[in-house]
């Protein structure tokens, strides 16, 4: 069995033992991260930033053909979760902090005007 590194040898201990710096402890297996049908009736519910839709520590994700609006739409979503605005028919309990990160189209602009960047 191989000794796990913890971080407290150095660089040359490690190396003089024949482990490189690429060293990684040993995973484990998927099993051990998998919870039970108890495991899962115990999970804590979840908080609704969008009741109904939008849900607080998940993942979301909104995806469709070039043109149908997507980015409008998280636009909408955001400045309704800031302000504790409902979004239609869907409740929001609070404003929340948003932090809207735009990328589309990043490397097309980019590529147009090099000096963007630094600006």
């Amino acid at each position: 069995m191989l000794p796990i590194y913890t971080g407290s040898r150095t660089r040359p201990a490690i190396e003089q033992q024949g482990h490189s710096e690429n060293h990684k402890p040993p995973r484990a297996p998927l099993r051990d991260h998998l919870l039970t049908l108890d495991g899962l009736l115990n999970l804590p519910t979840v908080e609704p930033l969008i009741d109904g839709l939008i849900y607080c520590n998940t993942l979301t994700q909104l995806s469709g053909p070039p043109g149908c609006f997507k980015s409008f739409l998280a636009v909408g979503v955001s400045c309704c979760a800031a302000m504790g605005i409902d979004l239609g028919s869907f409740a929001v309990p609070k404003p929340r902090t948003v932090v809207y990160v735009v990328a589309e189209g990043a490397k097309r602009r980019y590529r147009s005007d090099p000096n963007r960047a630094s600006r």
